[in-house]
């Protein structure tokens, strides 16, 4: 049997020939970085391949990703000569190699971490995790309620899910820095939002143990189900997130309680993924427009011309990279002397939970987005509401580099590393029963957010999908001991 560092390092070489040969990459320094830091963070890929076991497991699927992020992305976008909000960045190419070389420097700690703590697997856990079913149902059920009777009252304030869809469309086309009709609603779209996750932990905890959950036909039930849910539950404005991820974790708490998941179907879900990416990135941008623009082409085109440019290079480049604006990040820091914020955007993220209602967003500390503002258009530049106020995202690589300079960029790794090989024991100790298995799936996407997101987003990622399921744990979870 071929062993699973093989199979990492055959795929990322494979990789190497389609970007060379099909996408006409140049073998030059930064693809050479490139692939040495991806060499570093891939080696535990094969490991998803070959064991089903792995296949939420947070290291595994750092490793995958890690081929999108630290390579196909970076190389495809300087090849591509592809900057949709930072052209300047044609003109100062040296700073990607700045960019990827402390990456791979980085690569090198994670690396270390991983090999020498991964090293002993830690035995099983004596005891299991279970819910009190009395106090769960009943909980659950009045969560549930919350939820929908939040959703109920947002659809009708906007005239139904039409109206709703309508005013989606109306706010990306005017700009929700000029137009934004959710202010102030924020409370009732965050209950409204946590149905998505009771929706799957109430169909995983009902029916385990019983004869459909072993079912081809039921698994599909439970997919679909999810799907529609998720749509209804956040996903109409324009958060491809609230379906992706809550889909993730429904899925992946059936792979733990009730049937595991065949790597075959993990790698058939991740091709859906990459298609829902692409497809609905038109009516996040565009709304019902958008959705027009899949089927026309002249619709397409026209919105291309107002919006971003081709939307396939868009979500390579910007939805799975960052290397453009940690770059940008990078330039102002060493060679422009931007001040560091020292933790001041952390202390934001904390504050921006707060309620309006209680604190007006004007008395709020500034999030990221003043750094990331000032950070392209000079000190001072930040003006709250202000249309330049950038929505493009750093990753915690950009912003602990925001906070702590180059200091920051090897905190990333370690924390990553930490972080990573904490959810992977909580899978090896745990017994095939306990309810920690259950928030696995989401654990383990925290890492891929922390590669992507900053922290004002992740905070209120949190919140959305653990304001419910917290509760749940805290109130009705009881602690058994086994032989």
């Amino acid at each position: 049997m071929i062993h699973p560092k093989v199979i990492s390092v055959l795929i990322l070489i494979l990789i190497s020939f389609y970007l060379i040969i099909i996408e006409g990459a140049d073998f030059n320094l930064l693809f050479v970085i490139c692939f040495l830091t991806t060499l570093l963070m891939s080696l535990d890929a094969g490991d998803w391949f070959l064991r089903n076991k792995f296949i939420f497991d947070p290291v595994c699927i750092i490793s995958l990703f890690s081929y999108m992020y630290f390579f196909i992305s970076p190389v495809l976008q300087s090849t591509w000569s592809y900057w949709p909000s930072f052209p300047e960045l044609e003109y100062n190419r040296n700073w990607l190699l700045v960019w990827a070389s402390l990456n791979l420097f980085g690569a090198v700690f994670y690396r270390f971490i991983i090999f020498n703590e991964g090293r002993k697997a830690p035995s099983l856990n004596n005891y299991i995790y279970y819910f009190n079913k009395t106090k769960f149902y009943k909980l659950i059920a009045v969560f549930m309620a919350v939820g929908v009777i939040s959703q109920l009252y947002i659809y009708q304030k906007f005239g139904g899910i039409s109206g709703f869809i309508n005013t989606f469309s109306e706010r990306q086309e005017n700009s929700a820095a000029i137009f934004d009709p959710f202010e102030g609603m924020g409370i009732e779209m965050l209950l409204a939002d946590g149905f998505r996750n009771l929706f799957a932990i109430f169909i995983i905890v009902y029916f385990k143990g019983s004869t459909l959950a072993k079912k081809w036909w039921f698994f599909i039930f439970i997919l679909v189900s999810l799907v529609i849910v998720s749509f209804l539950f956040g996903g109409l404005k324009g958060s491809r997130g609230a379906v992706v991820y809550s889909v993730f974790w429904g899925v992946g708490m059936y792979h733990f309680w009730m049937k595991p998941i065949k790597v075959k179907h993990a790698l058939l879900g991740i091709v859906s993924l990459m298609l829902f990416l692409n497809t609905y990135y038109w009516y996040k941008f565009a709304g019902i427009e958008g959705l027009t623009a899949m089927l026309d082409d002249n619709v397409k085109h026209s919105l291309n011309q107002g919006l971003r440019e081709e939307n396939t290079k868009f979500v390579i480049s910007r939805d799975l990279g960052r290397m453009d604006f940690q770059t940008i990040a990078l330039i102002e820091l060493l060679d422009e002397q931007y001040p560091l914020a020292f933790g001041r955007s952390y202390l934001s993220s904390v504050f921006s939970v707060v309620p309006t209602s209680i604190i007006s967003a004007e008395n709020k500390p500034p999030s990221i987005t003043k750094e990331k503002t000032e950070l392209i258009y000079g000190q001072g530049s930040y003006i709250h509401g202000d249309v330049r106020a950038t929505t493009n995202l750093l990753g915690q690589f950009g912003e602990l580099s925001v906070n702590f300079g180059l200091f920051g960029c090897f905190i990333f790794y370690i924390i990553l590393a930490k972080y990573s090989l904490f959810v992977r024991r909580i899978i090896q100790r745990s017994l095939s029963d306990d309810a920690l298995l259950l928030l696995v799936p989401m654990l383990s996407l925290l890492a891929i957010q922390f590669m992507m997101y900053d922290s004002s987003v992740m905070v209120q990622f949190l919140m959305r999908n653990f304001i419910y399921i917290s509760l749940l744990y805290v109130f009705c979870l009881k602690k058994h001991y086994v032989e």
